[in-house]
Protein backbone atom coordinates (compact mmCIF):
# COMPACT_ATOMS: atom_id res chain seq x y z
CA UNK A 1 0.00 0.00 0.00
CA UNK A 2 2.22 2.79 1.02
CA UNK A 3 6.05 2.83 2.00
CA UNK A 4 6.25 2.50 5.96
CA UNK A 5 4.00 4.64 8.09
CA UNK A 6 7.24 5.42 10.26
CA UNK A 7 8.67 7.00 7.35
CA UNK A 8 5.74 8.71 5.23
CA UNK A 9 6.06 10.76 2.34
CA UNK A 10 6.18 10.51 -1.58
CA UNK A 11 9.45 8.43 -2.40
CA UNK A 12 11.07 10.11 -5.10
CA UNK A 13 11.55 8.52 -9.04
CA UNK A 14 14.44 6.81 -9.69
CA UNK A 15 14.88 9.02 -12.53
CA UNK A 16 14.79 12.38 -10.16
CA UNK A 17 17.13 10.42 -7.94
CA UNK A 18 19.76 9.78 -10.98
CA UNK A 19 19.37 13.31 -12.22
CA UNK A 20 20.59 14.89 -8.78
CA UNK A 21 23.56 12.65 -8.37
CA UNK A 22 24.43 10.87 -11.41
CA UNK A 23 24.78 7.35 -12.11
CA UNK A 24 27.94 6.76 -9.27
CA UNK A 25 27.44 6.23 -5.76
CA UNK A 26 27.43 8.74 -3.56
CA UNK A 27 27.49 10.20 0.10
CA UNK A 28 24.42 11.76 0.71
CA UNK A 29 23.14 13.96 3.82
CA UNK A 30 19.09 14.29 3.76
CA UNK A 31 18.34 17.43 5.90
CA UNK A 32 15.80 17.44 8.76
CA UNK A 33 12.06 18.07 7.35
CA UNK A 34 8.54 16.56 6.94
CA UNK A 35 9.24 14.22 3.80
CA UNK A 36 13.04 13.59 5.32
CA UNK A 37 12.86 9.30 5.97
CA UNK A 38 10.94 9.15 2.39
CA UNK A 39 13.61 10.95 0.56
CA UNK A 40 16.28 9.49 2.27
CA UNK A 41 15.05 5.84 1.25
CA UNK A 42 14.93 7.63 -2.10
CA UNK A 43 18.69 7.79 -2.63
CA UNK A 44 19.28 4.47 -0.58
CA UNK A 45 17.41 2.49 -2.79
CA UNK A 46 19.91 3.68 -5.93
CA UNK A 47 22.73 2.03 -3.51
CA UNK A 48 23.77 5.95 -2.52
CA UNK A 49 25.18 6.27 1.04
CA UNK A 50 22.86 7.58 3.18
CA UNK A 51 24.08 9.66 6.40
CA UNK A 52 22.11 10.74 8.92
CA UNK A 53 22.08 14.29 9.03
CA UNK A 54 20.85 15.85 12.31
CA UNK A 55 20.36 19.76 12.76
CA UNK A 56 21.61 21.88 15.19
CA UNK A 57 20.09 24.32 17.59
CA UNK A 58 21.02 27.31 15.01
CA UNK A 59 19.82 25.33 11.76
CA UNK A 60 22.85 24.35 10.39
CA UNK A 61 23.82 20.63 10.42
CA UNK A 62 26.21 18.93 12.36
CA UNK A 63 28.13 17.10 9.73
CA UNK A 64 32.21 17.50 9.00
CA UNK A 65 33.65 19.76 6.65
CA UNK A 66 33.46 18.26 3.36
CA UNK A 67 31.75 15.38 4.42
CA UNK A 68 28.69 14.39 1.34
CA UNK A 69 28.82 14.78 -1.99
CA UNK A 70 25.26 15.67 -2.35
CA UNK A 71 23.29 17.95 0.43
CA UNK A 72 19.58 17.32 0.39
CA UNK A 73 17.53 20.34 0.96
CA UNK A 74 13.61 20.55 1.14
CA UNK A 75 13.79 24.55 2.23
CA UNK A 76 16.47 26.60 2.08
CA UNK A 77 18.04 27.93 5.41
CA UNK A 78 18.54 31.75 5.93
CA UNK A 79 22.75 31.25 6.16
CA UNK A 80 24.11 29.05 3.48
CA UNK A 81 27.44 28.99 4.02
CA UNK A 82 27.53 26.27 6.59
CA UNK A 83 25.56 23.78 4.80
CA UNK A 84 28.13 24.58 1.41
CA UNK A 85 31.50 23.50 3.84
CA UNK A 86 29.53 20.44 4.36
CA UNK A 87 29.89 19.53 0.45
CA UNK A 88 33.07 18.19 -0.84
CA UNK A 89 35.31 20.20 -4.19
CA UNK A 90 32.73 19.65 -6.76
CA UNK A 91 29.51 18.65 -4.30
CA UNK A 92 26.25 19.82 -5.29
CA UNK A 93 23.09 21.37 -3.47
CA UNK A 94 20.07 19.40 -3.82
CA UNK A 95 16.67 20.92 -3.29
CA UNK A 96 13.47 19.24 -3.60
CA UNK A 97 10.01 20.77 -3.14
CA UNK A 98 7.34 18.28 -3.34
CA UNK A 99 3.79 19.46 -4.43
CA UNK A 100 1.31 17.46 -4.94
CA UNK A 101 -0.47 18.14 -8.64
CA UNK A 102 -3.50 20.44 -8.44
CA UNK A 103 -4.60 19.94 -11.89
CA UNK A 104 -6.11 16.43 -10.42
CA UNK A 105 -9.40 17.39 -8.01
CA UNK A 106 -8.83 15.16 -4.93
CA UNK A 107 -5.46 16.80 -4.83
CA UNK A 108 -6.79 20.27 -5.07
CA UNK A 109 -9.30 19.93 -2.61
CA UNK A 110 -6.41 18.03 -0.20
CA UNK A 111 -4.56 21.54 -0.40
CA UNK A 112 -7.28 23.61 0.48
CA UNK A 113 -8.27 21.57 3.45
CA UNK A 114 -4.75 21.31 4.83
CA UNK A 115 -3.94 25.23 4.10
CA UNK A 116 -0.92 24.26 2.18
CA UNK A 117 0.80 27.21 0.58
CA UNK A 118 3.57 27.06 -1.85
CA UNK A 119 6.41 29.85 -2.26
CA UNK A 120 6.55 30.77 -6.30
CA UNK A 121 10.66 30.15 -6.42
CA UNK A 122 12.11 28.72 -3.19
CA UNK A 123 15.47 28.53 -5.30
CA UNK A 124 15.80 32.15 -5.62
CA UNK A 125 19.09 32.52 -3.02
CA UNK A 126 20.28 29.42 -4.52
CA UNK A 127 21.15 32.48 -7.26
CA UNK A 128 22.23 35.41 -5.28
CA UNK A 129 24.14 33.37 -2.65
CA UNK A 130 27.62 33.46 -4.49
CA UNK A 131 28.36 30.21 -2.85
CA UNK A 132 26.99 28.33 -5.72
CA UNK A 133 27.46 28.01 -9.40
CA UNK A 134 24.82 27.76 -12.33
CA UNK A 135 21.62 26.31 -10.70
CA UNK A 136 19.78 23.64 -12.77
CA UNK A 137 16.17 22.29 -12.69
CA UNK A 138 13.66 20.05 -13.47
CA UNK A 139 10.24 18.88 -12.35
CA UNK A 140 8.96 14.50 -11.74
CA UNK A 141 5.84 13.93 -11.99
CA UNK A 142 4.49 10.71 -10.05
CA UNK A 143 1.97 9.04 -7.58
CA UNK A 144 1.61 8.03 -3.95
CA UNK A 145 -0.68 5.22 -2.86
CA UNK A 146 -2.21 5.88 0.46
CA UNK A 147 -4.69 4.82 2.62
CA UNK A 148 -6.65 6.26 5.55
CA UNK A 149 -3.54 5.08 8.03
CA UNK A 150 -0.84 6.36 6.21
CA UNK A 151 -2.19 9.66 4.76
CA UNK A 152 -2.75 10.29 8.31
CA UNK A 153 0.97 9.51 8.86
CA UNK A 154 1.84 12.02 5.49
CA UNK A 155 -0.32 14.56 7.45
CA UNK A 156 0.90 14.56 10.65
CA UNK A 157 4.30 14.33 9.43
CA UNK A 158 4.11 17.23 7.03
CA UNK A 159 2.36 19.77 8.90
CA UNK A 160 4.14 19.35 12.60
CA UNK A 161 5.17 22.64 12.62
CA UNK A 162 1.85 24.25 12.81
CA UNK A 163 -0.12 24.31 15.79
CA UNK A 164 -3.41 23.34 13.86
CA UNK A 165 -2.28 20.04 12.94
CA UNK A 166 -5.01 18.17 14.33
CA UNK A 167 -7.75 20.51 12.72
CA UNK A 168 -6.61 19.95 9.54
CA UNK A 169 -5.99 16.53 9.88
CA UNK A 170 -9.65 15.71 10.69
CA UNK A 171 -10.60 18.05 7.58
CA UNK A 172 -8.14 15.68 5.06
CA UNK A 173 -9.51 12.97 6.79
CA UNK A 174 -13.23 13.29 6.23
CA UNK A 175 -12.57 14.59 2.50
CA UNK A 176 -10.76 11.03 2.07
CA UNK A 177 -14.10 9.48 3.49
CA UNK A 178 -16.39 11.57 1.61
CA UNK A 179 -14.71 9.37 -2.07
CA UNK A 180 -15.17 6.48 0.05
CA UNK A 181 -12.79 4.35 -1.07
CA UNK A 182 -11.77 2.85 2.43
CA UNK A 183 -8.34 0.56 2.87
CA UNK A 184 -8.57 0.44 -1.02
CA UNK A 185 -6.98 3.58 -0.94
CA UNK A 186 -6.61 6.11 -3.20
CA UNK A 187 -3.65 7.47 -5.46
CA UNK A 188 -2.29 11.19 -4.53
CA UNK A 189 -0.62 12.99 -7.47
CA UNK A 190 2.69 14.68 -6.53
CA UNK A 191 4.82 17.12 -8.76
CA UNK A 192 8.60 17.14 -7.37
CA UNK A 193 10.55 20.30 -8.36
CA UNK A 194 14.41 20.02 -7.85
CA UNK A 195 17.15 22.25 -8.45
CA UNK A 196 20.24 21.55 -8.29
CA UNK A 197 23.69 23.32 -8.16
CA UNK A 198 27.75 22.73 -7.63
CA UNK A 199 29.41 24.21 -4.51
CA UNK A 200 32.34 26.91 -5.73
CA UNK A 201 35.44 26.26 -4.21
CA UNK A 202 35.76 29.82 -2.92
CA UNK A 203 33.80 28.36 -0.27
CA UNK A 204 37.05 27.27 1.82
CA UNK A 205 39.50 29.94 1.22
CA UNK A 206 40.51 31.53 4.29
CA UNK A 207 38.54 35.05 4.83
CA UNK A 208 40.42 38.28 4.92
CA UNK A 209 40.17 42.15 4.41
CA UNK A 210 39.25 43.77 1.70
CA UNK A 211 42.24 45.70 1.59
CA UNK A 212 44.93 43.29 3.26
CA UNK A 213 47.33 42.07 1.29
CA UNK A 214 47.92 38.73 0.32
CA UNK A 215 51.39 37.31 0.64
CA UNK A 216 52.04 34.31 -0.83
CA UNK A 217 53.19 31.96 2.66
CA UNK A 218 56.88 31.09 1.38
CA UNK A 219 57.72 34.63 1.18
CA UNK A 220 55.63 35.09 4.67
CA UNK A 221 57.96 32.60 5.85
CA UNK A 222 61.22 34.18 4.43
CA UNK A 223 60.06 37.15 5.73
CA UNK A 224 59.92 35.88 9.46
CA UNK A 225 62.87 33.84 9.71
CA UNK A 226 65.60 35.26 10.92
CA UNK A 227 68.40 35.65 9.10
CA UNK A 228 70.87 32.14 9.36
CA UNK A 229 74.52 32.12 10.38
CA UNK A 230 76.87 31.35 7.98
CA UNK A 231 78.16 27.76 7.49
CA UNK A 232 81.94 26.98 7.64
CA UNK A 233 81.49 25.14 4.84
CA UNK A 234 79.52 26.71 2.53
CA UNK A 235 80.82 27.93 -0.69
CA UNK A 236 82.66 31.25 -0.97
CA UNK A 237 81.22 33.65 -3.10
CA UNK A 238 82.67 34.93 -6.23
CA UNK A 239 84.07 38.39 -6.78
CA UNK A 240 81.40 38.56 -10.07
CA UNK A 241 78.87 37.94 -7.47
CA UNK A 242 79.85 39.71 -4.41
CA UNK A 243 78.10 43.11 -3.69
CA UNK A 244 80.11 46.13 -3.02
CA UNK A 245 79.38 48.71 -0.57
CA UNK A 246 80.00 51.99 -0.63
CA UNK A 247 80.92 54.60 1.67
CA UNK A 248 78.39 56.30 3.25
CA UNK A 249 77.41 59.57 0.95
CA UNK A 250 78.22 63.16 1.95
CA UNK A 251 75.03 64.50 2.70
CA UNK A 252 75.16 62.09 5.80
CA UNK A 253 72.39 59.56 4.36
CA UNK A 254 73.68 56.01 4.31
CA UNK A 255 73.77 55.28 0.89
CA UNK A 256 74.20 51.53 -0.33
CA UNK A 257 75.07 50.15 -3.54
CA UNK A 258 75.35 47.03 -4.75
CA UNK A 259 76.65 45.65 -8.25
CA UNK A 260 75.04 42.47 -9.82
CA UNK A 261 77.97 42.08 -11.90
Amino acid sequence: MDQHLDSPGPVLPSAAVTWLCGDDARTIAVAPGPHAEALAASFALLDHDVLDAVAADDGTLELAPRSVDVLVLQMLPADLEPFARALRPGGQLALISHRRDRRIPWARKLDVALGVEHPDDPAEPLACSGLFGFVSDDVFRHWQQVNHESLAALIRSELAHRDDVEERLRAALDLYADYGRGNDGMQLPWVSACWKTTVLESVWASPHGIDEPTVPIALARDLDDEPAEPSAEAAPVSEAARPIFTAPSGDGSDLVLIDFR
